[in-house]
Parts: C-alpha cells; sequence; structure tokens
C-alpha cells in the first residue's frame, strides 16, 4: 500500500531521501536526490517617472538569485535586471509597476508607482464652419496659465501665427483654408503639448436673397436707396457705402436688418448729401451677426439733375469695361461708344434700357 510521509528539508540544498520498505524480513529501497532551491529577495526595486510626458522613465531592479523581470500599465513587460528605461512616458503609461524575481519557480514581488506631475492639456475650437469671405476665429485653452510660448499653424505652412495671443484670426477664408490647424504650447515648468483641430470653410451662397435694388432720387437734393429681400440668415446690418465714381467706395450708413427671416423685408435708406447733377453710385455690404461682412456685387446708379439726359455712363475714365444706365425707359435704341477722338469703338443696336437699369457691362471697350 502506497504510503504519504512529508518532510522538511532546510536550507536551501541538495537532499537524498532513501525510502526502504520491509515485509516479513524482506527489504526494497528506493532513493531520490531533492533540490531545495534559494527563495529569492529583492534588495532593490525602485522608479522615476519623467518630469514631462515624452520622456523616459527609469526602473531600478536588484535582487535574486533567479531572473529579474517587470510588468506594468498597457501591457508593459521587460525581463531585465538593473536600470531598465521606459521610453516616451505618457499619462497613460503611469501607474503600479510589478517587479518579479523568480528562482526556478520560487517568486518574490516588489510594486513601484510611477506618477509624473501635473501636465499641461489644452482644448481648443473654432466658430465654423465657415463660408468664403468670413473670418476664422481659432481658440485655445491650457490647464496651465503660464505659458513660456505658443504657436499656431496650419498642416501645408500656408498660414502661421508665433504671436502670444491663444486667439487668432484669419481674416478672407478660402475653401483652401479649410485643413487641419495645430496650436502648440510650452509651460514654465518645461513641459510642452499640442493639439489639432479642423476647419472646414465652405463655398456659400450670400446670405441674403435680394429681389429688387434701386436708387432713385427726391428731389434734386437726396437720393433713395431702396432693395428687398426674400430672405435673411443672421442679418445684423447693412451698410450702404457711396462712390463719386463707381470705383472707390466709403461707407455713408447703416440699416438695421432683421436677423434670420423667410418673409419678404423692404429696406430704404435715404441720402440727403446729394447735390445737383452729379453721379452717385451706391453699393451694400451686408454684415452678419459674427461682425462678418458679405460684399454684395450689385451696384446702383442715380443722378438728380434738372437736365433731361437720357443715359450715363459710368464709370469714367473707364479701363476694360463700363456700365451703361438708363434715366427714362427707352425702347429699340441704338447705342455707340466713342473713344476720345471719336472713333466708334463699340456699338448695339435695337437695345430696350428699363428705367435706372443698368444695361449690362460693355467689356472690352
Amino acid at each position: 500500500m502506497p504510503t504519504t510521509d512529508r518532510l522538511v528539508l532546510q536550507p536551501p540544498g541538495t537532499y537524498t531521501v532513501t525510502h526502504t520498505v520491509n515485509s516479513s524480513g524482506c527489504t526494497t529501497a528506493a532513493s531520490l536526490v531533492i533540490v531545495v532551491n534559494p527563495t529569492p529577495t529583492i534588495t532593490a526595486a525602485s522608479g522615476t517617472a519623467p518630469a514631462c510626458a515624452g520622456n523616459s522613465a527609469t526602473l531600478i531592479a536588484t535582487g535574486g538569485p533567479g531572473s529579474l523581470s517587470w510588468k506594468g500599465p498597457n501591457s508593459y513587460s521587460a525581463a531585465a535586471g538593473g536600470t531598465t528605461t521606459i521610453s516616451n512616458f505618457q499619462t497613460t503609461s503611469q501607474g503600479i509597476y510589478t517587479l518579479t524575481v523568480n528562482n526556478f519557480g520560487c517568486a518574490t514581488t516588489s510594486t513601484v508607482n510611477l506618477v509624473m506631475p501635473a501636465q499641461p492639456t489644452a482644448t481648443v475650437s473654432n466658430t465654423g464652419p465657415y463660408c468664403i469671405g468670413q473670418t476664422i476665429q481659432l481658440n485655445a485653452t491650457t490647464s496651465f496659465t503660464a505659458l513660456s510660448w505658443s504657436y499656431w499653424y496650419n498642416v501645408n505652412w500656408t498660414w502661421w501665427n508665433f504671436s502670444t495671443t491663444t486667439t487668432p484670426t484669419i481674416t478672407n477664408a478660402q475653401t483652401t483654408s479649410s485643413v487641419i490647424y495645430y496650436f502648440y504650447f510650452f509651460s514654465t515648468n518645461g513641459c510642452w503639448a499640442h493639439v489639432q483641430i479642423s476647419i472646414t470653410v465652405n463655398p456659400c451662397v450670400l446670405p441674403i436673397e435680394l429681389t429688387n435694388y434701386l436708387a432713385h432720387c427726391v428731389g434734386i437734393n437726396a437720393v433713395s436707396v431702396d432693395w428687398d429681400t426674400s430672405l435673411e440668415k443672421d442679418c445684423d446690418y447693412y451698410e450702404i457705402r457711396l462712390s463719386p465714381d463707381g470705383i472707390t467706395f466709403e461707407t455713408i450708413g447703416t440699416v438695421k436688418a432683421h436677423g434670420t427671416s423667410y418673409q419678404k423685408h423692404g429696406y430704404k435708406f435715404v441720402d440727403a448729401m446729394v447735390e445737383p447733377d452729379r453721379y452717385y453710385y451706391y453699393k451694400q455690404v451686408e454684415v452678419d451677426n459674427h461682425k462678418t461682412k458679405h460684399y454684395l456685387d450689385q451696384l446702383v446708379y442715380a443722378t438728380c439733375s434738372k437736365s433731361e439726359s437720357d443715359v450715363s455712363v459710368f464709370p469714367i475714365p473707364a479701363i476694360n469695361e463700363i456700365d451703361v444706365v438708363s434715366r427714362n425707359e427707352l425702347l429699340n435704341a441704338d447705342v455707340r461708344i466713342l473713344d476720345a477722338i471719336g472713333r466708334v469703338v463699340r456699338s448695339m443696336s435695337n437695345v430696350n434700357l428699363q428705367k435706372h437699369s443698368v444695361l449690362k457691362k460693355i467689356q472690352r471697350i
């Protein structure tokens, strides 16, 4: 019948155990060599996390006998004694690292907690998406207010801002501005970080729809600029711009808009500073609730005079193109354009002109 005996063998070493069986004077014996390994010890287990993310951490271990190995966060493992380096240490690398000394199955463990100081972080945003011509507003907020320096740039390096501002603007946005923008910053503790954000600029239509736009005299000393809209989106106000030659314009007043509306609205602005027998050209600029300006291409014209001239031409002088404007309705008219010495450079027949309308731009004069 088999028997079981428990032996306590110490200290560590090599033992020969002989088992003898005696049955009615008959004996038999079997011997077994048993090796008792010493339990390993850890004489040093320590570590140092870097001050800034991205730098290296250090783990130090000594002990034995046996093999030394480390395990830690993010499935980290290293089988090495002495000094072990963890490169590109990040906030997700922080935590408990376990050192194990294994001597033929006899194991001893110890733990080290690697923790970095508080790291600088940032969040970025923008006020988009944007339409062509609008102003891009970039915003960055950092966890540390004490910054050594910071800068913005886009992925193509077609725009950058190396000033200290964390909220730069980009005027006159184009579809080519639709790229990724990066924000880099360095804090006074020597640590740095960067974040990114995507900007979208759409080829939007203007945020208003004009259904009528004209200028007409009110007496001989005032011009009324009238326009109607059938749609307005985020409209704050309109700027009225005046030019004496159809080329250079300046703002002479504003008219409050209706914000966002899908109903028809009529607007009027009276320029009471006109003089008789002079040409006055008017344009509009729509300003939205974000103070972004949308320049409307439509141009209207008026001249208040006692004379009865039927048509006017502007700008004067002209380089590449002109506008022909009718004071009164003209049907089946012939239009001829002469140069400075009286030569005909362009002619048009059977032209119908409505009152105050622009015939069209006549190019390549």
